[in-house]
């Protein structure tokens, strides 16, 4: 479960950890878990990133 750190009805703030990758990459074929899938599943919606 992601760390939710603000959230209103247009936008939601996760404490990424360090190493989680935001989505899929060709670079990282390893990787099993990303932070929107996990995001996605946490709030039942789709969701989209926005990087600082």
């Amino acid at each position: 479960m992601l760390d939710i750190i603000y959230s209103d009805g247009h936008l939601v703030a996760i404490n990424k950890p360090h190493g989680l990758l935001v989505h899929r990459t060709g670079i990282a074929d390893d990787a099993e878990e990303f932070a929107l899938q996990l995001l996605r599943d946490q709030l039942g919606q789709k969701v989209y990133p926005c990087h600082r």
